[in-house]
């Protein structure tokens, strides 16, 4: 029987049972990584889709001429913002996931990188070359479309031109504008205030300063 990774085990896989059960676990493994690779690209899509709306609002917005317009555009605002209320409930777990395994690969890869070796071998450097890379992109790409997300929902009150538009639908941007006074933002309470570029910038500064303070414990 071939297994699907070649893995070095502290105990024979020669019995066959032995085998099964190894190929169980990688089985399980292969399992769990391609289920998480898939919640990110849904979590990621959700949010293109948020701001593509939020986009296309925004020239509507731009091109309002009557108060029936205006009124499908607060219907509009209305059901984004739903849109957006459910990705904070079914994202939580993933935006955590995201910046804990992020600090947690950064560390390590840093490391790995900067310690002191007898000899270097170029296949592992590239490989935890890599994993940073990788690392880095997702919680920069995930970041800069929240970032997107609420700067594009601020931008709303700017859109339409108050000048000649009658009392009705200056009714319906107040209701607008209301509602662009609460921050459509990605946020785990507790632990992500705002899950935005300053965020991110601020959590590469805080992985890094949990490095160079193990580094220093570790005397590496």
């Amino acid at each position: 029987m071939i297994l699907p990774k070649e893995i070095w085990y502290p105990f024979p896989i020669t019995p066959y049972y032995n085998k099964i059960v190894v190929l169980m676990q990688q089985f399980a493994y292969i399992f769990h990584s391609s289920v998480i690779q898939l919640a990110d690209s849904i979590f990621f899509m959700m949010l293109h889709i948020a701001r593509a709306k939020l986009e296309i609002l925004n020239d509507e917005l731009k091109q309002v001429v009557d108060e029936n317009q205006l009124k499908k555009c607060i219907q509009d605002h209305q059901e984004i913002i739903w849109f957006i209320e459910e990705i904070n409930k079914t994202s939580g777990l993933i935006i955590l996931k995201t910046v804990f395994a992020a600090a947690f690969y950064l560390t390590l890869g840093y490391l790995q990188l900067l310690h002191k070796h007898e000899t270097i071998d170029p296949v592992l450097v590239h490989q935890f070359l890599l994993m940073i890379a990788v690392v880095n992109y997702r919680m920069f790409f995930g970041t800069l479309c929240a970032d997107a997300i609420y700067t594009l929902a601020e931008d709303l009150r700017y859109s339409v031109p108050w000048v000649s538009k009658s009392s009705g639908a200056s009714k319906s941007m107040y209701i607008i504008i209301q509602r662009c006074q609460k921050p459509l933002r990605l946020f785990v309470t507790g632990f992500v205030p705002t899950y935005s570029l300053v965020y991110y910038a601020s959590f590469l500064s805080s992985t890094f300063s949990y490095f160079l303070y193990i580094k220093a414990i570790l005397k590496l």
